[in-house]
């Protein structure tokens, strides 16, 4: 049986003692991060010198006795915060990252990392007790490690980090498709379907595109300009969650009705580097598209398979095989010498099953 690491997220609703504590402990592991970030890039500047993990520990026992406040706060999240930290630097020494940035109090996100108390289906957190939570799915898990509690437009979320055994799979279709991914039309497969962006989501883009312009003529920390900040805000996080809601149902969907699933290895990077695509590439977000395939493939022992992304899916007839070197990208149908007239992205979807 296939066990897997996920994450599991609920939005809980805090007391107003729970609350203060709360922005307090994120008021605390926003000032280690800083002051340690700051003392590791002295050192490392400076002397040449990396700071450990162990040595933060110390360094932050030590501070405790005169930064007093520092008491009240989860000591767990205080300790976690330094473990993130010296993990970043790993990543950025190895360049799989950029530089550690210092946090701001302005962010709108704020969280934490704590180890939660699960007993009888009440969670408990360090300094807060117990806490409400709104289930929306059961939480019936093999192992729950840590909890992040965060915060999102004066929202309150708890995510756990579990470790499940995958028993209901769906059931083998013995079915085969390729997936080509583009702006005009968010996936079309090789069955000939295509699946477009909800209407709802370019109404909203619109409507943030006008408040952001009223906002640029606002004196900046006005009343005005805060209202319009919020509203921009409420916006853009409704934008967030119907774009995760249409993937998750179609990556499931997808996963449901076929064993094996093809797809592109696209260089997302690199195309947001495009001025004209990168706003339109960044809106639907392939990347967590991908994402959700692949752990839903892994969790119902379905096939994904990826194609080389320097292979001219776009351009190579799926009938014969043939290059068209000058095809653009405003020709939306593809015709070929053979006889082929096709849509351009089912053309590419065939190759791409053909080919992965």
């Amino acid at each position: 049986m296939i066990k897997l690491n996920k994450g599991y997220k609920y939005r809980f609703y805090p007391t107003e003692e729970q609350k203060q504590q709360i922005q307090l402990n994120f008021n605390a592991n926003r000032y280690i991060w800083n002051q340690f970030l700051a003392i590791k890039s002295f050192n490392y500047k400076e002397f040449a010198r990396k700071m450990g993990f162990s040595e933060m520990c110390l360094i932050l026992t030590m501070a405790k006795k005169s930064e007093e406040w520092l008491c009240e706060s989860d000591s767990t999240s205080l300790q976690q915060t330094l473990r993130q930290l010296d993990d970043s630097y790993k990543r950025f020494f190895k360049g799989l990252v950029k530089y550690p940035n210092f946090k701001s109090k302005r962010n709108l996100k704020e969280s934490y990392t704590t180890k939660p108390n699960i007993k009888d289906k009440a969670v408990k957190i360090p300094k807060l007790g117990e806490i409400k939570i709104e289930l929306s799915r059961e939480l019936s898990v093999d192992k729950i490690g840590l909890c992040t509690i965060s915060k999102d437009l004066d929202r309150y979320y708890i995510s756990f980090n579990v470790e499940v055994s995958c028993k209901n799979k769906f059931i083998k279709t013995g079915e085969k498709i390729g997936i080509d991914v583009g702006i005009k039309s968010f996936a079309t497969i090789s069955t000939g379907e295509q699946f477009q962006i909800p209407k709802k989501l370019w109404k909203i883009e619109s409507r943030i595109s006008f408040l952001q312009r009223k906002l640029s003529k606002r004196i900046k920390g006005s009343s005005n300009y805060e209202k319009l900040k919020k509203a921009i805000n409420k916006l853009n996080f409704q934008l967030a969650n119907i774009r995760k809601d249409f993937q998750h149902k179609l990556s499931t969907d997808l996963v449901k009705r076929f064993d094996v699933i093809a797809i592109e290895d696209l260089n997302v990077k690199g195309m947001m580097k495009n001025r004209k695509l990168a706003r339109a590439i960044g809106r639907v977000s392939f990347y967590s598209f991908f994402n959700m395939l692949k752990y839903k493939c892994i969790e119902h022992e379905k096939e994904l398979k990826i194609l080389n992304r320097w292979f001219p899916s776009s351009k190579t007839c799926s009938c014969c095989g043939n290059y068209k070197a000058d095809l653009k990208l405003s020709d939306r149908v593809y015709k070929c010498e053979c006889g082929l007239e096709l849509d351009r992205d089912l053309n590419a979807s065939r190759n791409i099953l053909a080919n992965a």
